[in-house]
Parts: C-alpha cells; sequence; structure tokens
C-alpha cells in the first residue's frame, strides 16, 4: 500500500493501521500507522480545513478526507448539559481547600486561643535552623576573616620583599637606618630596641606602602618584626639562603611589657589569634608558619638547626669549642632574632 491509499478501517470505520504496522503498547487494537498519524497532524496545523491541508500534502489526499469524517462525528456527539449543582459544589470545594490552605500559612496567635497547641512545632522548626546556622555559620564565617586577614597580611609581606629587593640593589644593604642603630651592650633589656623602624626606609625611599608595614590585625600599630640588618642577614638575602627576615609582630614584645616571664617562648604571635604568623624569607617567599620555632640552615659556620624567630640565642646555644669553632661568638652572625 503506497503513503497515499486509503487507510484501513476499523468495523467502526475509526482509522486502523495496515496490516504490517507495528502494535503500540496495546496489543491487539488498530494502531494508526504512520501516514495516519501525519494526516492528523496536518489536518490539526491548518485548524481543521481539508482543503488548506489537502493542497500542502495531496499524496495523503484520501487519509486527510478520513480523518476529517472522524473528527466530525465528535462535533455531532451529544453532550448532556452539565448540572449547576454539581459545578456549584465543586467551586466551593476548592475555595474550601484555598481557604485552609491559607489557614495554614497565617502565623496569628490572636485566633481561636489555638496558638500553642499548633504552633509550637513551628517555632521549634525554626529554632533548630537558628541553631544550626549559628554552630554552622558562626564558625565558618570566622574562620573566612582569619583566612581573609592572613591573606591580606601576606600580601603586605611580599610588597615588603619586593621593596627589601629594590633596596638591596639600590643600597647594596638590607634597610637601615643608622640613626636608630642602638649600643646593644648599653641597653636594659632587647625588647627596647624599635628595630622595626628600620622598615621606614622602605617607605621614606617609596619601596613600599606605609599601610605595608604593618598587619591589619594589630591593634597596637606596633608593625611586623624586622630581623636586625647585620651583615649575615645581607649575605642570606643575597646568596637565597631561605631564613626568615620580617614576621608578624612578636609575642615576647607583650610579653615581657606585662612582666611576665618569657622563657622559651612558644606562643605565635597575637596578630593571627595565636594560630600563627605570616613570615617573608630571604628567598622572597611568604608563607604562614603554625610555630616559631623554625629549622634553620647550614649558614656561616653554623649547622642545621632548630631556632625560635622571636628570642635571641643564648650563649649555650651559639656552640662548643668541640663542635669544631673556634670561639662562640661565631654562631652570633646567623641569629634569626625578629623584634619590633
Amino acid at each position: 500500500m503506497s503513503a497515499g491509499d486509503e487507510p484501513i478501517r476499523s468495523s467502526d470505520g475509526s482509522i486502523g493501521g495496515t496490516d504490517d504496522d507495528t502494535r503500540g503498547p496495546l496489543q491487539g487494537g488498530p494502531s494508526l500507522s504512520v501516514p495516519d498519524m501525519e494526516a492528523i497532524d496536518l489536518l490539526i496545523e491548518h485548524d481543521f480545513d481539508l482543503a488548506r491541508a489537502t493542497a500542502a500534502r495531496p499524496d495523503l489526499a484520501a487519509r486527510l478526507a478520513a480523518a476529517s469524517r472522524l473528527f466530525a462525528r465528535l462535533d455531532d456527539y451529544a453532550v448532556e448539559p452539565s448540572d449547576p449543582a454539581l459545578t456549584d459544589a465543586t467551586l466551593a470545594r476548592i475555595a474550601r481547600e484555598e481557604h485552609a490552605r491559607e489557614d495554614r500559612m497565617r502565623l496569628d496567635p490572636a485566633r481561636g486561643g489555638s496558638f500553642t497547641s499548633t504552633r509550637w512545632p513551628d517555632l521549634w522548626a525554626v529554632a533548630c535552623v537558628a541553631l544550626i546556622v549559628v554552630a554552622v555559620g558562626l564558625p565558618l564565617a570566622n574562620w573566612m576573616r582569619s583566612r581573609a586577614s592572613e591573606a591580606a597580611c601576606a600580601d603586605n609581606m611580599r610588597a615588603l620583599g619586593g621593596g627589601v629587593a629594590r633596596y638591596v640593589k639600590d643600597r647594596g644593604a638590607m634597610p637601615f637606618q643608622a640613626s636608630l642603630m642602638p649600643d646593644f651592650s648599653a641597653l636594659k633589656h632587647w625588647s627596647d630596641v624599635d628595630n622595626n623602624r628600620h622598615l621606614d626606609v622602605l617607605t621614606d625611599g617609596q619601596y613600599a606602602e606605609k599601610r605595608c608595614l604593618c598587619c591589619a590585625n594589630d591593634p597596637t600599630g606596633e608593625g611586623y618584626a624586622y630581623q636586625v640588618p647585620t651583615a649575615a642577614a645581607m649575605r642570606a638575602w643575597t646568596t637565597g639562603i631561605r631564613v626568615p627576615i620580617i614576621a608578624d609582630r612578636s609575642p615576647a614584645i607583650e610579653l615581657t611589657r606585662a612582666g611576665k616571664p618569657i622563657g622559651f617562648c612558644i606562643l605565635n604571635s597575637p596578630d593571627h589569634g595565636g594560630a600563627g604568623q605570616n613570615a617573608l624569607f630571604t628567598d622572597g617567599s611568604v608563607e604562614f608558619v603554625r610555630s616559631t620555632t623554625l629549622v634553620m640552615p647550614a649558614f656561616d659556620n653554623m649547622p642545621r638547626h632548630l631556632e625560635n624567630i622571636y628570642l635571641p640565642m643564648s650563649e649555650a646555644e651559639r656552640g662548643k669549642p668541640e663542635e669544631g669553632l673556634d670561639k662562640p661568638s661565631e654562631w652570633i652572625g646567623i641569629d634569626v632574632f625578629l623584634l619590633n
């Protein structure tokens, strides 16, 4: 049978498929063939205008005519008028459901005096959500603020690192303000040294901005701790030996001013809540270190060793004759001592 042939009809005259049509999900009954479906779709697309549909697809003329006759039977089908009472009852039921839904969404304690009996579950749910927000949201917000402050402080350190590199290239020495270099032998205590004022030469010479000299979390505004600008510090910077040169404010200074014993200070800088401190190293890198005790590389006749970056080494730590050193003072050159 060709695509334009008269379609097979069932016993009641309805359109059916050809003998070799593939049956649909309901096996055993007639199903529409592809040309029949195309004819019905075409008739619908042309607003059931048989002439227009036939002009569009003359090859489906017979199928279009058969489909049009079937649709015409629907127009002739007798439909009983609707029962007004049934319509009214349906609309009233819909209105009741809408009103009940609005009541469930309304929080009205005065209505019917039933607030305490019907609204407590809702309040408990709100309270649980609030507790979850407090328990999870606040620590997360604090953690994000902490990471942001660490990142901002590290950016300051990187800017200072660039300034130090340019200063060393121009001046051939570490940042140093001659008028501030004290006579260490005359000091009552090392905490009296205003050492980070040496970094002012970076801002005075436009090697760095003023804001980079202090962590945003430092309430005192004293600024970063800086290595005593010795010849050993200069050699470490120029040779790329990795030792810290600048770090967050020293915790030992606060302990000393408060009259508390320092001992072997293992406290971290107070600038980041005691979690650690950012440090700029002489190789130009910046790292957030979690401890004040770091491994120092072998340098200037000093072997690889552990050192607290905020405390000066004691005489006992500077070496012994049996370790191959001529005198203990040979150790002082590499002492990583960062102070405010």
